[in-house]
């Protein structure tokens, strides 16, 4: 219900008013039980001074009919009969003094409403500010708001045309320009468009005329992940703010986004909110194959212990290498081993060579593969698939056969038995035998779990292997026609006749083949981390005791299993990186937003053997959460 609608009059309001000389009564009744006092325009009592507080006074009638007065202005300045006053019940004959008002109290009869008769004494001394006031209002004078709001107008207007007639623009930039951008400071047409809005940034174009489109990220703001479209360059690279690096883009510009960060449809699991790196940045992922059927990659974070393995085909005892007998290092005349004996740092110092068996291992193991105790003195080359150590195998054995019957030598070259082939209906010569014998043991003994000589380092795995058709040699046509002619190309070279009929083997077959031990290139590869710049640091060569690679990969030196993932937490690097008074710990610091090159495209992860640029492609969603 609003005031004065249904409810009695509670109190009347006589002022007195001067027009043309008269004095006229005006009468206001006003309903309720409040009646306020003040300057303010919601009063129902408006005293139109500026030493009276905008909520004054006011004056309550309780339940017992009795009118009680309350200063609301924090300051003593209601007399009620001459005494300053808080609070007070109003009787008639009273009069109530806000300031140069005076108001006469009385009641035309008990019980009826209050009767404030107004009257506006001569104004009191005011303070000089207070009286200043209304000189320097602006809705009255000369220089009233439209007029002062023309001048300006004209003056910047004609200091605009002035500046731009004497080649003066950069008078109107906010502030200096960046390094790189200063050789065109004064040419504000290289950037800024001759007409648009101040509030708008520049246009991409522009930016884009130097800086090409090809260095934009791509897995940010892709149309089928991103709730927002690709703001402008010029939203996060801010010129004209005295900064030497455009590049020095605050951490604000990142946690603007990645604060409440969303992706349509979930295509991108697992996003965390990041506010800050000490705070509540999440712990370091890395890529891993996807389990069967899944296929595909999943990110596993450091703290998933459950699921995080390293799953490269490698075997590999860190803590057997970092602690060898001194008996066994005096033998081979060796020092203790540090990390630094087989990882090393990439030229510029930051990132570390992924481990390569000519440069590193075979500091200590041998480059080939003794066949003792089956044939002692005879070796295998390292790094070559079984097929080829077949192969190889097969010379051996034929050479040491040949070395016991060299009549075998002599005979005419149509008769003499090639190892790997027999000719169809040819019977099995005593050599064949041997070397199928001498193949068959050198393999078991390769590939003995208990000897160890190549499952020392290496797994195996069994592959299916489709073929349609399969010919001597290892041909592989489409049809048996092409069988034919191959093998008959094959048999004429050496003066043999092809047989009348050419079988042909369609189906499957297992194959077993040595595990591609894909060492990883970068476990970290949107990172930037300084391998050099934290050796130097003196705490942690006193902490690692001259081993400097110990004091963050702490777990390495106990670690006996390949499966283990040596990588240091983020707990570990929060111990030096946080803000303020640790070492830098902006995001700037590990990440880069715009990447112009494609990653190393050497096998990225130990488990994958496609290209590093293939697999980033499907995992570029993933980069920063």
């Amino acid at each position: 219900m609003a005031k004065g609608e249904g409810s009695p009059v509670s109190f009347t309001i006589i002022r007195k008013i001067s027009s043309r000389g008269e004095i006229r009564e005006r009468v206001l009744d006003v309903a309720g039980e409040l009646l306020r006092i003040g300057r303010g325009a919601f009063n129902d009592l408006h005293l139109d001074d500026l030493t009276v507080s905008l909520n004054h006074a006011e004056v309550r009638r309780d339940e017992q009919g009795s009118y009680i007065l309350r200063d609301v202005s924090q300051g003593q300045t209601v007399y009620l009969n001459r005494v300053p006053v808080k609070e007070a019940v109003l009787q008639p004959g009273d009069i109530v003094k806000i300031e140069n008002y005076s108001l006469s109290v009385s009641q035309s009869m008990p019980g009826g409403p209050l009767v404030l008769a107004v009257e506006e004494g001569p104004a009191m001394s005011t303070e000089p500010a207070l009286a200043l006031m209304p000189k320097l209002l602006l809705s009255s004078g000369r220089w009233t708001k439209w007029r002062l709001a023309a001048v300006l107008t004209l003056v910047l207007s004609a200091g605009s045309i002035l500046a731009g007639v004497l080649g003066q623009g950069t008078v109107f930039m906010p502030g200096d320009v960046s390094v790189k951008h200063s050789k065109f400071a004064s040419q504000c047409e290289v950037c800024h468009a001759s007409v648009k809005p101040v509030w708008s940034y520049t246009d991409d174009a522009a930016c884009q005329a130097c800086h090409h489109s090809d260095i934009l990220p791509p897995s940010h703001f892709k149309q089928e992940v991103a709730l927002s479209t690709t703001p402008p360059c010029a939203s996060c690279h801010l010129e004209h703010k005295g900064q030497k690096v455009l590049a020095d883009v605050s951490d604000v510009k990142c946690v603007q986004c990645h604060a409440d960060l969303k992706a349509k449809d979930q295509l991108v699991p697992d996003i965390k909110s990041v506010h800050n790196f000490s705070t509540d940045h999440p712990e370091f992922a890395v890529t891993q194959s996807q389990p069967s059927p899944d296929k595909g990659v999943i990110r596993v974070r450091l703290d998933d212990k459950e699921r995080l393995k390293d799953e490269g085909q490698l075997r590999l005892n860190h803590a057997l290498h970092l602690k060898l007998e001194r008996d066994y290092l005096d033998n081979m005349g060796m020092k203790p081993l540090t990390c630094s004996n087989c990882h090393r740092m990439d030229d510029r110092g930051r990132n570390m060579e992924p481990i390569n068996f000519q440069r590193d291992c075979v500091q200590c193991h041998s480059g080939d593969i003794d066949l003792a105790p089956v044939l002692p003195g005879r070796r295998v080359t390292h790094g070559r698939q079984l097929d080829m150590v077949r192969q190889q195998l097969d010379e051996i054995f034929s050479a040491v056969y040949l070395q016991a019957h060299p009549e075998e030598a002599k005979k005419p070259e149509q008769l003499r038995w090639i190892p790997g082939r027999r000719l169809p209906g040819q019977p099995q010569t005593a050599q064949e035998r041997y070397v199928v014998d001498g193949r068959a043991e050198g393999e078991k003994i390769l590939l003995s779990s208990k000897v160890k000589k190549c499952l020392k380092c290496h797994r195996v795995e069994e592959v299916r292997v489709e073929e349609r058709a399969v010919t001597e040699g290892g041909v592989k046509p489409d049809s048996v026609q092409d069988i034919a002619m191959a093998q008959e190309s094959q048999l004429s070279d050496r003066n043999v006749s092809p047989p009348p009929s050419v079988p042909t083997d369609v189906g499957e077959r297992v194959k077993t083949l040595i595990a591609k031990v894909n060492v990883p290139v970068r476990w970290l590869p949107y990172n930037h981390f300084d391998h050099r710049a934290h050796a130097a640091i003196p705490e942690i060569k006193t902490k690692g005791e001259g081993n400097w690679c110990l004091p963050c990969h702490e777990n390495a030196a106990g670690s006996v299993r390949s499966e283990d993932v040596l990588l240091p937490s983020i707990a570990l690097c929060r111990t030096c990186h946080f803000e303020p008074g640790g070492a830098q710990a902006s995001c700037r610091s590990c990440h880069e937003f715009h990447v112009p090159h494609k990653p190393d495209e050497r096998p990225l992860m130990s488990f994958h053997s496609q290209p590093a640029y293939q697999l980033l492609s499907r995992v570029e969603e993933f980069r920063y959460v």
